[in-house]
């Protein structure tokens, strides 16, 4: 049996990774992992390694934030039944994103709103 955090079941959490990015990849119409690699800047070879789960972490995390970066430009995730709102407050280092169903965008932005709202009150009280 293997001790939680030993290979086996990195190479298990990376098989899933792999998976997830080859459904993103085609659920955004990205057909081939050539086409991938032209969009992405990551070589194919590369792709087909975190396709199949034997990539490099730094591998995973650039197709991952590129398919994340995909998805705000497009205004939706890999389904298209979501919609993804990123924001950034640089003034205070922070990132976060809201997830929800595009039916309820109006309701995502507001809640985004009261976020960076609170973020910035934070801020001031701390000051």
């Amino acid at each position: 049996m293997s001790a939680p955090g030993d290979s086996a079941d990195l190479v298990g959490v990376n098989t899933q990774r792999g998976h997830q990015i080859r459904r993103r990849r085609q659920a955004h119409g990205i057909k081939s992992v050539l086409q991938f690699a032209d969009k992405s800047g990551v070589s194919r070879d590369a792709i087909t390694a975190a396709e199949a789960g034997t990539a490099s972490a730094a591998t995973y995390e650039r197709l991952e934030a590129w398919l994340d970066r995909y998805d705000v430009e497009t205004g939706s995730d890999d389904d298209g039944s979501h919609i993804i709102i990123r924001a950034t407050i640089a003034a205070v280092g922070v990132e976060f994103a809201a997830e929800g169903p595009k039916s309820d965008r109006a309701e995502l932005e507001a809640a985004v709103e009261r976020l960076v709202r609170g973020v910035l009150n934070d801020k001031g009280d701390a000051q």
